[in-house]
């Protein structure tokens, strides 16, 4: 596999901190954020998704909406994810182009 700028390098430990997060906070079976009535475990469990997708996609500063999608299909289904990068577009903190997700929120402050 040829890498380029926008893919994570493999000994990161990008694609193993995105699996893990996205383990720990993954929704019940048959859950979609947004969708209809959601209990409150379901709302805290989309809500901690979304900002595990926001960091996940901020740490790397960019990555391929397919890989992110590819990390956690067994989590989310495509329309829960479309809506999770739909939200975050929304809020300005991440820009798609040609299918390129792109960090351009706040950046984290640099620790001494």
């Amino acid at each position: 596999m040829i890498q380029n700028a926008s893919t994570p390098p493999a000994g990161s430990g990008f694609a193993v901190r995105v699996a893990t997060t996205a383990q720990a906070v993954a929704l019940p079976t048959g859950s979609t954020p947004g969708a209809g009535s959601v209990s409150k475990e379901q709302l805290k469990s989309g809500l901690k998704l979304i900002v595990a997708v926001s960091e996940a996609i901020r740490e790397a500063g960019s990555v391929p909406s397919g890989h992110l999608y590819a990390m956690l299909c067994s989590k989310v289904d495509a329309a829960g994810y479309e809506r999770i990068i739909g939200m975050l577009k929304g809020a300005g903190v991440v820009q798609e182009k040609n299918h390129l997700l792109v960090w351009c929120g706040p950046q984290p402050e640099a620790r001494v």
